[in-house]
Order: C-alpha cells, then sequence, then structure tokens
C-alpha cells in the first residue's frame, strides 16, 4: 500500500472513531491554531562547502486539537500541517502532514489504549522531528549531523496499542507494543557529514 492511500485510510478510520464519540454525546473541545513566521537557514541541508545552502523564507503552522469525552472513553486528535517557502539557491520550500491520535478506554478491571502518529513528511536531512511532530509550534525540529538528502519523501507511522488488567489486588498484566513503519519516496544522498 503506498504511503498517499496508508495516510487517507488512517485519517478515514480516526474520523469513523471521532464520529462513534460524536453520537453518544460526548464532551468536545476543539483548539485550533495557527502561527505564521519568517525564517532563516545558514545551510538548510548541512551540507560542506560548495554545496551548503543559505535560505530565508516563511512558514504557516497550524493544526486543530480536537478531544473527546465520555464517562468511559477518552480520544484525541491532532491533525497538522507545516509548509515552509524559500526564496533564493532554487529552495521551493516543504509541506509536511501530521495526524497523531490517542485512544483512551476504561472499564472496571481494565484499560485499553490506542495511540497513533502517522505523518507525511519532506525530508531534508536524516535528523528530523520524530513522526508525532512533538516539539510544538515554532520549534520545527532540523538535523544536527548525518547522511543529507535532497527531493525525498517519508511516510512516518507508529501505531501503539497498549493495555491494563486487574487480575487481583497485588497482579496485574501490562501489555505494551509498537508498530513503527517508514517508507521513503524517494532519496538520492548529497553528502556524508561526519
Amino acid at each position: 500500500m503506498n504511503g498517499q492511500r496508508f495516510f487517507l485510510h488512517t485519517s478515514l478510520i480516526s474520523a469513523m472513531l471521532c464520529g462513534a464519540l460524536v453520537v453518544h454525546g460526548a464532551d468536545q473541545a476543539f483548539d485550533p491554531r495557527l502561527e505564521i513566521g519568517g525564517t532563516y537557514d545558514s545551510n538548510l541541508r548541512l551540507a560542506a562547502a560548495p554545496l551548503n545552502d543559505k535560505v530565508t523564507g516563511g512558514y504557516v503552522d497550524a493544526l486543530a486539537d480536537w478531544t473527546t469525552r465520555t464517562p468511559l472513553t477518552d480520544f484525541r486528535l491532532t491533525p497538522r500541517l507545516r509548509a515552509t517557502r524559500y526564496s533564493g539557491n532554487g529552495e521551493t520550500g516543504t509541506t509536511n502532514f501530521y495526524l497523531n491520535g490517542d485512544l483512551n478506554h476504561h472499564l472496571e478491571r481494565s484499560r485499553l489504549g490506542l495511540a497513533f502518529n502517522i505523518s507525511k513528511q519532506e525530508v531534508l536531512t536524516s535528523e528530523l522531528l520524530d513522526a508525532n511532530g512533538s516539539n510544538g509550534l515554532g520549534t520545527p525540529g532540523t538535523g544536527t549531523a548525518g547522511l543529507a538528502f535532497t527531493n525525498s519523501k517519508a511516510l512516518f507511522a507508529v501505531v501503539r496499542p497498549t493495555g491494563r488488567f486487574d487480575l487481583g489486588k497485588r497482579t496485574q498484566l501490562l501489555i505494551d507494543t509498537q508498530y513503527t513503519r517508514v517508507d521513503y519516496d524517494r532519496a538520492r544522498a548529497l553528502i556524508q557529514n561526519d
């Protein structure tokens, strides 16, 4: 399954989960945020001269944090878009998409959880922020060393099902699993930094 179809399918499943919670009259909160700013980077791809490139430009960082709660279930869904456009050195910029979610269901003697972080990112270097975009607005994260790439896109997906089951007064069964997948559309190495 290619990255775009995977991203679309995951988004649809998340929307269905949200819809199911809305039907049951859950408490809801919607918190959209938008940040617009300028950016300057003296060496965008962290490459040695003469490949290093200075760029200036602007960015838009938008996210919408939606939470819904019932007596037994908590759900949070946060789609995010960060677009950067550069002038100079022929750079056009990047557009990255993120979708983060967290579902927790409480029963009398157990708790089930499902967290997921999915992102479609344009990769400039091998070390960028993680799939959940956890650096927050205004702090996109950049690599500090490693292999530099050009024109590369990557789909990052992390799915983490968890469970806690009370078997007795002093006994619990804990389940904590994680599935991680990274798919690169195209990557061409420019230079290896040491």
